[in-house]
């Protein structure tokens, strides 16, 4: 996996949880996660809720590191 990040890849389709996307996510920090999905996909999401996952790259950002972590 290359040390950089192409911010071009496209994220999960995302419909959307109860937990929500936390504001200071948004202004202070942020993780980033990548990974290559074989197929196109349903996940459950570390935040709550489902998402699909793309065939190909994936970029997933989320609020806590304990997330990426899940």
């Amino acid at each position: 996996m290359p040390d950089t990040i192409n911010l071009n890849m496209p994220s999960p389709a995302f419909g959307g949880s109860t937990g929500g996307w936390l504001r200071a996510a948004e202004v202070e920090e942020k993780y980033a996660i990548t990974w290559t999905g074989k197929n196109e996909s349903k996940f459950e999401m570390p935040t709550g809720g489902t998402a699909t996952m793309r065939n190909g790259e994936n970029l997933l950002y989320l609020a806590k590191k304990e997330q990426c972590l899940a």
